[in-house]
């Protein structure tokens, strides 16, 4: 039998004060000023084809069977967002890979089409980016564009869809 005995010695409490801090900073927000739409497009044959509507401009590039116009003619436009929060902060934008459009009113045959390559330019950059800096007053300026791809016998009118961008504090 093995037997230990030991002294426990009762010491008194030990406290100590810790520091600790907070800060309270504007929230994030994005307003839509303007909304993402490649305008009126004609078809000249067919094929597929594509719209390209680059994030610093109104104008379009086509591809395949596309071309601009149409009896109303609608201009392209980009969409364009303000950014409000915190003086000098940080920001990542999140874009959506795809956005489906579909047909307003015909249930059948090819009636959906997909935007894809969603680019944002923040100001007036020189170049696309996915990150930016609040102004000094609290505001940024952020513009879109994209691509829309056409199917082969895509059937003619109106189309639409939504997306979702987030926006948040790095």
């Amino acid at each position: 039998m093995i037997c230990c005995i030991s002294a426990l010695n009762a010491q008194a409490s030990a406290m100590r004060e810790i520091s600790v801090g907070a800060e309270i900073i504007e929230g994030i927000s994005l307003s839509q000023t303007t909304t993402l739409n490649f305008g009126s497009n004609a078809i000249r044959s067919n094929e597929k084809g594509t719209v390209t509507l680059a994030s610093n401009s109104n104008a379009r590039n086509y591809t395949g069977g596309l071309t601009s116009g149409g009896p109303t003619n609608k201009n392209a436009t980009n969409a364009t967002f303000e950014i409000n929060g915190a003086s000098l902060a940080t920001y990542a934008i999140t874009l959506p890979a795809t956005i489906t459009l579909t047909h307003t009113s015909i249930a059948d045959g090819v009636n959906t089409m997909v935007i894809t390559s969603m680019k944002a330019r923040i100001k007036d950059e020189e170049s696309d980016a996915v990150t930016g800096t609040i102004n000094a007053d609290g505001t940024d300026l952020l513009t879109l564009g994209a691509t829309l791809n056409v199917q082969e016998n895509q059937i003619k009118g109106q189309y639409s869809g939504q997306y979702e961008i987030c926006i948040n504090y790095n």
